[in-house]
């Protein structure tokens, strides 16, 4: 099997996003593209979704050419990518903003309308692999 896409998935928990932790994420990140790269050297380019990519906190983590585009808003149920934002960093239900979504859905009249409700889009980011290994000094 030839990869020339990896699938990212940084996680699901904006606590690690945090200032404090913004150079430990980025030696994560650089082990993991290292790894990537002396591995499986045939892939080109990297691609994630995620509502977390809504955020600023989460996007300076990241090459601005993976998130710049915010177009690329999945319709969808992308598992975490979407539900996630409903859950806090032990995976337990954020009461307020999911009773507020069901409420919102009981108004929705369609499908497209149920997409509108979520408090955050989940958007669809991809790059070349260089550049996250330009970001990373890799």
């Amino acid at each position: 099997m030839q990869w020339h896409t990896l699938p990212f998935h940084s996680g699901n928990v904006p606590s690690i996003f945090s200032k404090q932790r913004f150079s430990e994420m980025l030696e994560k990140q650089k082990f993991l593209f290292t790894q990537v790269r002396h591995n499986f050297p045939q892939v080109q380019y990297v691609t994630s979704y995620s509502w977390l990519f809504g955020l600023s906190s989460v996007c300076r983590l990241f090459p601005s050419e993976f998130t710049q585009d915010k177009s690329k808003i999945c319709k969808g149920y992308r598992g975490l990518a979407t539900w996630g934002q409903f859950l806090n960093k032990s995976f337990l239900v954020k009461r307020p903003i999911a009773q507020q979504f069901l409420a919102d859905v009981e108004k929705a009249k369609s499908k497209e309308e149920i997409f509108e409700v979520f408090p955050y889009k989940t958007y669809e980011c991809k790059c070349n692999i260089t550049e996250f290994l330009k970001f990373l000094n890799i």
